[in-house]
């Protein structure tokens, strides 16, 4: 997958806690949709552990470092597949 974050605004997913109420970063984004498909799946609250019934909050933007460290891991080539 190839992003141009000059273009393309990286967000944070955020998740909030059913449970607790807690907001927390899940992800950042742009990513492969089956890798954050993954990742938001098995997402769970870091304050009381609850993986269930947990959603969505507001995004945030990338803060500047995050955004350049999301910028390189986009440049890398993806690992070589094993058959």
């Amino acid at each position: 997958m190839t992003v141009n974050l000059g273009t393309t605004p990286g967000q944070m997913f955020r998740g909030r806690c059913r449970e607790c109420g807690w907001t927390w970063d899940v992800i950042a984004l742009p990513m492969s949709i089956d890798t954050a498909a993954q990742v938001i799946g098995a997402a769970r609250c870091p304050m009381c552990g609850n993986g269930d019934g947990n959603t969505c909050a507001e995004p945030r933007v990338l803060t500047e470092a995050e955004a350049d460290h999301k910028s390189r891991l986009l440049r890398r080539p993806p690992p070589a597949k094993d058959d």
